[in-house]
Formats: structure tokens, sequence, C-alpha cells
């Protein structure tokens, strides 16, 4: 059920429950703290942090400048109550995990194991991203919610979904929980490449989506 440009009813079980709306500037420390409980124990979290000190210590950092980067070259969809948050980059603007790098000083750990493995990450997805979708397209860099309700994270993504259907354009994101996969392609993402980070890191599915 829509509710007007730039926002929409999230529908669980016929029960209006929270709108999607874009998030305001001054709401992104407390949207960073969401997402950092949200993506805590995500497969690809875990595996540059694997020690939980070190993770506690340094996601708070890495997730705020995810927002911030996402606020800057992008758009931030939440719900009324702050309880998720899907943060996309638009089209024509930074492209791959390599491009980030390039642009912002991530808080990198300081322990050198860890900030191999991030960079290990972020380079092998940045190649694949860039072999698979080199036109201008938007890319779900991060998603998160404080519930585990598939249908509350996939009413965050229909905004920008809406907006790269009107314009035509592909979208792009990469999953690193099998379980979500269901979720994605009832939006109309399909899996275009797949694998085990090189190792020991978790296995992942790049997904793109054509604008319809």
């Amino acid at each position: 059920k829509m509710s007007g440009e730039g926002s929409c009813w999230l529908v669980v079980k016929g029960q209006e429950l929270d709108r999607a709306v874009r998030m305001e500037s001054r709401q992104s420390e407390r949207l960073a703290a969401v997402l950092v409980r949200a993506l805590y124990d995500d497969p690809r979290i875990r595996y540059m942090f694997p020690d939980d000190l070190e993770r506690k210590r340094a996601l708070p950092g890495i997730v705020l400048k995810a927002v911030q980067l996402s606020q800057q070259y992008g758009e931030i969809y939440t719900t009324q109550n702050l309880d998720g948050g899907a943060l996309w980059i638009g089209p024509n603007r930074v492209r791959s995990h390599g491009d980030y790098l390039q642009m912002v000083r991530w808080p990198f750990p300081r322990m050198e194991s860890n900030r191999r493995r991030c960079v290990k990450l972020m380079t092998l997805l940045a190649r694949i991203h860039r072999q698979l979708l080199s036109e201008s397209h938007w890319y779900l860099m991060a998603l998160g919610a404080s519930t585990e309700k598939h249908e509350v994270r996939g009413r965050l993504i229909e905004p920008i979904l809406a907006r790269a259907d009107a314009g035509g354009l592909p979208c792009y994101l990469e999953v690193f929980n099998e379980r979500t996969l269901p979720m994605f392609e009832r939006y109309g993402f399909r899996i275009a490449a797949g694998g085990r980070v090189p190792g020991g890191g978790p296995d992942f599915w790049a997904m793109t989506r054509k604008g319809r």
C-alpha cells in the first residue's frame, strides 16, 4: 500500500506497521547505532572482525562512515520509528567498494590482520561489481533492521526500486546470508555471481536487478 512519493507503508499479515521514509540528516548517528546491532553477526562482519572486542570497537565507526557516504552520494530510507535502514549509492556516483576506499578514510582497526581481511574482502567485491555491472545503476550498500521479519527489510528497499524502474536503471547488491536470497528474488533480483571469500571467508552472492 503506497503512501505518496518517497514513502510506503510496511504491511505484515494485513497490519500496517511503519512507513519507509527518507532519513533526516540529523538521524545519522541514531540509525548507525541501529545498523551496528543489526549487522553485528553478519557473516561478512564476522569475517572482517572475528574477535568480538575488535568488532565492537571498529564497527560503529565503519557503519557511521557508510551512513555518511550514502547521505552524500545516494539515498537512505528508514522507518518512522528508525528501527531499520537501507543505504543506497546513487547512479553515476561511486560504483564499488574500491571507489569507497579511495574517497573516504575508513576507520580500519589497528590490528593488521583485521585490516588485511577488510581490504581483501572489499577488493574482491569491487572486482566482481565492476565485472557484472559497469552501466549506471543503484547500489544497495547495506540493509539492516532491528526485526528479523524479511517483510520489513523488503519494504525498506521499495522506494528506490520504484525510482530505478521509473528511470529504467538496474540495481546491484551483495548477500552474505543465504536465508535472505528468496526475499531479494521476490523483488526481482537474480544471482549473477557467487562463491566463497578466500582464506576462510564467508559465502556470498552478487545479485542484479534489471530496470523495468
